[in-house]
């Protein structure tokens, strides 16, 4: 493969072309006045040091290798071209459509994992930013000063020797501007994980985190969520009526009274006895309408529902 160096520019822009077979370095120092940088070509270009330019950065085809910091004027990755590293951009990122940002440590130059944007991200529907996650305190992320005006795709992969746990937690992007927008992802776009676990991913008002919890598996009917279906969830569903619970949510609690999570264990006899009779439910349902309307001070629940259930149930 052929290398090349360059070191500077004066009195205009600068523009280094580096072909599918090549690799150039952009040595520390360089300066382009008010000129403007132009990547071209299928090739990588590292970008090592701090320039000195305000002009914009224009990262037309291939890779830029970034293990320094860009002038600061925008950067813009252009569709098919790709920016990667733990360097910074001194100024706005703009990621067009079919691009593709890679935070992530270049080993042979830097061990920093962190892509730093000084200015406000753009990612457009399409683009694709791309994330290693190595262990709870080692992975890539996006540090953004401005706004985060997300779109497109996330993609996250695992180390091969990690396999995260229930309660690690992964703030991938941060954004002291805000953020807006979200990544077109679900839960099943993320990498496979130990069965009984789940992603969860939170966007907050400057930043995303990407967290690992343990999946809850509800029994129909049990409405208090302590893993058995029993007159503590009646209890629930009565105090409830018309807000949370409805009529049907009772024949659901009845129809399951007895069972377990742990064994998911069948009613007994003994369990089935316990639950109240269709016939007394007209009364039931009329006393919780009445409990709920004259002890909560909310709005009146219509006597029409109330009437309507006694009628079904009756």
């Amino acid at each position: 493969r052929r290398e090349g160096t360059v070191a500077s520019s004066t009195g205009g822009d600068l523009t280094i072309e580096v072909d599918s077979h090549g690799l150039a370095t952009v040595v520390p120092g360089v300066t382009l006045d008010t000129g403007n940088f132009i990547k071209t070509g299928a090739g990588e270009l590292e970008w090592i040091g701090v320039a000195s330019y305000s002009g914009t950065t224009h990262v037309d085809g291939g890779v830029l290798t970034l293990a320094g910091a860009t002038g600061t004027g925008l950067t813009t990755i252009d569709s098919g071209a790709t920016l990667r590293g733990g360097g910074t951009v001194a100024g706005d990122l703009s990621v067009l459509a079919g691009a593709t940002v890679v935070a992530t440590n270049v080993s042979d130059i830097t061990s920093d994992s962190v892509l730093n944007v000084f200015g406000s991200y753009t990612q457009q529907k399409v683009a694709t930013l791309r994330l290693e996650l190595r262990s709870e305190s080692d992975f890539d992320s996006l540090a953004i000063g401005g706004l985060a005006t997300l779109g497109g795709l996330l993609e996250v992969d695992l180390a091969t020797d990690f396999s995260p746990i229930a309660g690690n937690t992964f703030e991938v992007v941060t954004a002291e501007g805000g953020i807006a927008g979200e990544f077109h992802i679900a839960t099943t776009d993320l990498p496979s994980l130990t069965e009984g676990l789940e992603w969860i991913i939170d966007y907050g008002a400057t930043n995303l985190l990407l967290s690992v919890a343990e999946i809850i598996v509800n029994l129909p009917g049990e409405f208090n969520l302590d893993g058995r279906v029993d007159a503590a969830d009646y209890t629930t569903w009565r105090d409830g009526l018309g807000v949370d619970y409805f009529v049907a949510d009772y024949e659901l609690w009845r129809d399951n009274f007895g069972r377990v999570l742990e064994t998911d264990a069948s009613a007994s006899a003994t369990a089935t006895a316990a639950v109240p009779e269709q016939g007394s439910l007209a009364l039931i349902i009329l006393c919780a309408c009445l409990m709920w309307n004259l002890g909560r001070n909310r709005a009146v629940l219509p006597a029409s529902f109330c009437w309507k259930a006694m009628s079904v149930h009756s």
